[in-house]
């Protein structure tokens, strides 16, 4: 039996800047994979392919809930996989060529009929949001596996998202100057969402392939139960996590709000303000340089105060910024970058902290499990946050239909352009306001997830434990 220095030895692992930085370099290719598509897939289906705005809506969201589906699947498969370099890393190498492949394939102007176009962009899709859970899951759990340390995945967690608002240069600022770029060149709109998509699809596998290389030898064995591992039992324990199913309510109805944002920028940009694709880069510019100095600041405020007070004054921030907006209105590209940067305070929040949340979910199961459960615990939380993905993309359609949205005007006005400002302030608000409270009964904090993590290591050690402080978690 190991005595607890070992232990803690063995996993409190201080993380080099080699380690944190290759890890949070995929973070890149996640925020591309997912807010290009937000920002830019429901518009090129409308605007370019010429689909009907709920019917674009449909395609989404059935492919969505398709990803949502078999998502669990895939992370009970990277829980069980054996590979000397790492099971989580062996399913992200997995992964790189489907996603390079399907980018492009998702902005490819196809000609099959109402019919046949509508399969093809379902069925590539599907493809393409499997390929992702096929990166994003194991990614999401190979950074539970690198330390035990509480601030080392703190900054590690910072540094992640960091790398994630510079994806959202590649994913909103370059993809539409690129898009005007092309088509100054002489390219047909249509082509030009595909060849910034066959730049954009390798740009996410490189830094895929980065990550993959940086970790190698870095994942921790946590001496699993492997025999026993992921069995209908290890299912029933995490359901039986209270704190877990608070989360995941939490994940969902946040990212709703969070999705009807990206979704409504572009037409906020040429619905409200009458703007080209081109404009849009200001704004994820904004989007990008303000998350990574945001991202800073909360990493600094995350090593004095609880993690989960720190979120709710972001979700808080924003939440109050969107009321103001609906009741100003967007009028001007500076203003609505005004409003991005208030946003973004609890896009930083969530996205920062929401893995940290997680992992502190993965211990709770840990301690009365004794199995790690990582890339399932992760699986259902990508799963909740796709239907809410789903659920916020075939939203913003009915919307736009109801409020008499026509892709021909160059400026939306009346109930169009309400439509459109309610996508991007009131209905994200209610579900932000509304994610406050789930947030706020989460029973999770510094102290208590400390003392568990102390009792965790006295328990493999075969030592005596207290378990009065951290009660309520389990």
């Amino acid at each position: 039996m190991k005595g607890t220095d070992t232990i803690v030895q063995s996993y409190d692992i201080k993380l080099t800047p080699a380690t944190r930085y290759g890890y949070g370099a995929a973070s890149i290719a996640d925020t591309i994979i997912l807010d290009f598509v937000s920002a830019f897939f429901l518009f090129f289906l409308t605007d370019i392919v010429g689909i009907n705005p709920a019917m674009a809506g449909s395609v989404a969201f059935i492919s969505i809930f398709w990803d949502a589906i078999t998502g669990p699947v895939i992370g009970g498969i990277a829980d069980r996989t054996e590979a000397k370099g790492g099971k989580y890393r062996r399913v992200i190498m997995i992964s790189i060529l489907p996603v390079f492949i399907c980018t492009i394939l998702m902005f490819l102007k196809v000609h099959f009929g109402s019919a046949g176009i509508f399969i093809y962009y379902l069925a590539v899709s599907m493809m393409y949001y499997t390929s992702y859970s096929l990166f994003n899951i194991p990614y999401m759990a190979l950074g539970s596996s690198l330390t035990s340390n509480e601030t080392e995945k703190t900054k590690l967690s910072g540094v992640r998202q960091s790398f994630g608002f510079a994806g959202a240069l590649f994913s909103g600022a370059i993809p539409a100057v690129l898009i005007d770029g092309f088509q100054a060149a002489g390219l047909q709109p249509d082509w030009s969402y595909t060849v910034t998509a066959f730049i954009l699809g390798l740009c996410s596998a490189s830094t895929i392939f980065i990550t993959w290389v940086s970790t190698r030898g870095k994942e921790l064995d946590f001496h699993e139960n492997t025999e026993e591992k992921n069995s209908p039992g290890t299912l029933k324990d995490i359901f039986k996590c209270k704190s877990y199913i608070i989360l995941l309510i939490f994940s969902l109805v946040f990212y709703i709000g969070y999705s009807m944002l990206c979704g409504g920028i572009m037409y906020v940009i040429k619905g409200l303000l009458g703007l080209s694709e081109g404009a849009s880069s200001g704004i994820f510019i904004t989007l990008a340089a303000s998350g990574i100095m945001i991202c800073a600041f909360l990493t600094k405020m995350a090593e004095k105060f609880d993690k989960k007070a720190v979120c709710i004054a972001t979700i808080v921030v924003s939440a109050v910024g969107m009321l103001f907006t609906r009741v100003w209105g967007i009028n001007s590209l500076l203003g609505f970058g005004i409003y991005i940067v208030m946003i973004n305070v609890s896009f930083s929040g969530f996205l920062m902290f929401i893995f940290n949340f997680l992992y502190d979910v993965v211990d709770i199961i840990d301690f009365k499990t004794n199995k790690r459960t990582s890339g399932t615990v992760c699986a259902y939380y990508s799963l909740v946050i796709k239907l809410g993905k789903a659920g916020a993309m075939q939203l913003i359609g009915i919307l736009l239909v109801r409020g008499g949205y026509d892709a021909a005007l160059t400026v939306q006005t009346g109930s169009s352009a309400r439509a459109i400002l309610n996508v991007m302030t009131l209905w994200p608000a209610a579900a932000f306001l509304v994610s406050l409270i789930l947030l706020g009964i989460y029973p999770v904090s510094r102290r208590r997830i400390a003392a568990l993590q102390k009792a965790k290591m006295l328990k493999q050690a075969g030592e005596a434990y207290e378990s009065d402080v951290f009660k309520k978690l389990l």
